[in-house]
């Protein structure tokens, strides 16, 4: 399983300025979501990640910085994991069900108010400015999605060594994943739908097809300077063993779509 560095002590870094800045970055699981993040870091907005993460970054993080309730979790993140006055937070859907329902003493596995999911997380990130970054293309992100959760391997800095194999094909696992994906989508709409919101919106084309100018508008849009994008340090996960079973994948499901009348 790959390690991914942002959340290491080395990002640590005491503010120097008070947080006047904080943004979401609403996500789902193989959307680009940590690629633009990167990018956004880059560009001096933050330290964006996961700190949502219940069964990953919380713990790591809680137990590196010694807290153990989430008001002083907060305190620290805030302390050092912000940059230039500006704090980014990127979270999945399912990340929010769990921590909202958490800080609601349910289980987190309860069925959420949409109201109840923008209080607490609001309560957490005070006027935060929304970025929503999407992926067009579903058979993809299925694909993506299956063959990470298989490998273990969700972010690729290079220094993984050799890429695992490809877990062995499995439709309805495919399709299990599609379904989850699109129901945290909706989910999605319906937040912002009944918050009268509108993100800023970014798609995972646009974002690999031209990296830096995607960046870069997302960036002013949080009220960055403007300046250059460093090229991104992620690799390309996608191969052509996971092109062939895109297109399989693609091909079941043309075989099971049902006859028009």
């Amino acid at each position: 399983m790959s390690s991914y560095d942002l959340l290491e002590a080395v990002y640590d870094e005491p503010a120097h300025r008070p947080v006047t800045r904080r943004y979401v970055i609403a996500s789902v699981p193989r959307s680009g979501s940590t690629l633009l993040a990167e990018g956004l870091m880059a560009a001096g907005l933050g330290v964006p990640a996961e700190y949502f993460d219940l069964d990953a970054t919380v713990p790591k993080l809680a137990a590196r910085w010694g807290v153990s309730d989430m008001d002083a979790y907060l305190e620290r993140l805030y302390g050092l994991r912000s940059r230039n006055g500006v704090f980014g937070l990127k979270i999945h859907w399912h990340q929010l069900v769990f921590v909202v329902n958490e800080a609601l003493g349910r289980d987190r596995n309860a069925d959420l108010a949409y109201e109840h999911a923008r209080r607490v997380l609001e309560h957490f990130i005070p006027d935060p400015v929304y970025v929503r970054i999407r992926r067009r293309d579903l058979d993809r992100q299925t694909v993506s999605h299956f063959v990470a959760s298989g490998t273990g391997r969700w972010v690729d800095t290079g220094s993984g060594g050799e890429r695992p194999s490809l877990p062995p094909y499995d439709f309805e696992h495919l399709e299990r994943i599609r379904a989850y994906l699109t129901l945290c989508e909706a989910a999605w709409d319906r937040y912002f739908e009944l918050a009268g919101l509108s993100p800023h919106t970014v798609t995972y084309e646009d974002l690999v097809s031209d990296y830096q100018a995607t960046v870069s508008a997302v960036a002013s849009h949080l009220g960055g300077d403007g300046g250059p994008v460093p090229p991104p340090r992620l690799r390309r996960q996608a191969s052509d063993a996971t092109e062939e079973m895109v297109a399989r994948y693609r091909a079941e499901r043309r075989r099971h779509a049902p006859v028009p009348a």
